[in-house]
């Protein structure tokens, strides 16, 4: 592997999960590796919205559960 394709390949495997950025690697007909990484902005927004609804699903949820075993151990 030469030394360009082992940075490529370890940039693109760094950047892997992070929200809106769309990778494509591809080889060529010569045989070349291709590489190229991008942000797309509105993958990166929705992710966002995503990330924040789902913190905002597990307050709740958390909040239901105090409140459950705040009730149970009155009763009790």
């Amino acid at each position: 592997m030469t030394d360009r394709v082992q940075y490529l390949l370890q940039n693109l495997l760094t950047a892997d999960g992070v929200p809106g950025l769309q990778m494509v690697m591809a080889v060529t007909a010569d045989g070349m590796l291709r590489a190229h990484a991008y942000r797309d902005h509105e993958a990166a927004d929705r992710a966002a919205a995503e990330d924040l609804q789902d913190r905002i699903n597990d307050a709740i949820e958390a909040e239901a559960e105090r409140a459950a075993d705040t009730a149970a151990g009155e009763e009790g």
